[in-house]
């Protein structure tokens, strides 16, 4: 499960409880209260982690018919991809305007054809567990939605399939509630019917998951995988990067560095491959040059640590003790931790005091 959608943990229990008639709040409390303690403080790590406060106090009220848009074709596309798994992919692109407006459509008929079936429904029970079903997978993914929401671009990417481990059980419920409801009004043909059609449709997706472990079988095929399914998107330069990243890990400098120059070209300001392209580079002993990838990072986000660290001991080797000096400095000022035995050696080079 996606570590921040356990923020909704205690609205799911509180959901329960609602649901079984429990209402007596003072006795919930005193159940579940290192629960709601644990909660608040993963909250808040959680939300630190994801979002910055400057981000959220940079969001503008002409982003809102935008973001709405985005709303209803993620909740779409999570529903849609949850029952028919085509091109799947650890990173999804935000989508292009047309197809915001077909799964809008999607999402609208859906919540049509939900509610015409509740109405038909007389059993209260039913009822209610199909309500409950449905505030289920909306409580659970309600997390990704205000990351969209208050984050610009929510990273780049409108949705991530494992956003949906948790919220499918409420899909889930609502689909097995269907299910019972025309089995038990069915003749003898049309339950041998669906019951032929369920199991194509579990062997299928069964060939389908099987597909797929060659594709997640290591970093390269995986990003592989992403780099062919959606090409020139936005998650393209992070899937050429954290390809060239695999490549650094396999040594195979050449193809990493070619990766990296491609996502360079996507994303010209893609402060992490610059940062790779460094540290590729300073390992083959091209100092000089690695040097100037490290400005290059430092230029677009002067707060990258590693940076200066790693120019520092560029600068080093190229016998520039001076300027080294100056990022160990900048970079201790940052918070820092810099190797104390290459602080040693910086010293018997040249004599200034820390």
């Amino acid at each position: 499960m996606s570590k921040p959608q356990a923020i909704t943990l205690p609205i799911v229990l509180l959901a329960i409880d609602a649901f079984y008639g429990r209402l007596d709040l003072k006795n919930i409390f005193r159940e579940k209260w290192m629960f709601l303690v644990a909660i608040a403080g993963f909250m808040h790590f959680s939300i630190s982690q994801q979002v910055g406060l400057l981000e959220i106090s940079n969001f503008s009220v002409s982003e809102i018919l935008p973001k709405l848009g985005l709303t209803l074709h993620a909740l779409s596309l999570y529903i849609v991809k949850n029952f028919i798994p085509f091109k799947l992919s650890c990173l999804y692109p935000y989508p292009k305007v047309i197809g915001v407006i077909i799964l809008g459509i999607v999402f609208f008929l859906l919540i049509v054809i939900f509610v015409a079936f509740v109405k038909k429904i007389k059993e209260n029970n039913q009822k209610s567990l199909l309500v409950f079903g449905c505030v289920f997978f909306l409580v659970t993914i309600m997390i990704p939605i205000i990351l969209m929401w208050v984050a610009p671009w929510h990273n780049g990417f409108a949705v991530n399939d494992h956003y949906m481990y948790l919220p499918s059980i409420g899909l889930f419920l609502v689909l097995a509630l269907i299910f019972e409801y025309y089995f038990q009004r069915s003749n003898y043909l049309f339950f041998w019917f669906a019951n032929v059609l369920l199991i194509t449709y579990v062997l299928i997706l069964s060939v389908i998951t099987y597909k797929y472990c060659d594709v997640w079988k290591d970093s390269i095929s995986l990003w592989t995988h992403v780099i062919k399914e959606y090409p020139d998107s936005s998650t393209t330069a992070v899937a050429y990067f954290n390809r060239g990243a695999a490549y650094g890990r396999l040594n195979n400098d050449v193809k990493a560095l070619a990766d990296l120059d491609k996502a360079l070209t996507l994303h010209p300001n893609y402060d992490k491959a610059y940062y790779n392209r460094g540290v590729i580079l300073g390992k083959e002993g091209k100092y000089t040059e690695a040097i100037a990838q490290y400005s290059k990072v430092i230029s677009i986000n002067a707060d990258f640590v590693e940076a200066y660290n790693n120019r520092a001991i560029a600068y080093f080797h190229i016998n520039d003790y001076t300027r080294s000096w100056e990022d160990v400095h900048k970079a201790q000022d940052l918070g820092f931790s810099v190797n104390p035995a290459f602080i040693n050696r910086l010293k018997s080079c040249n004599r200034e005091e820390l």
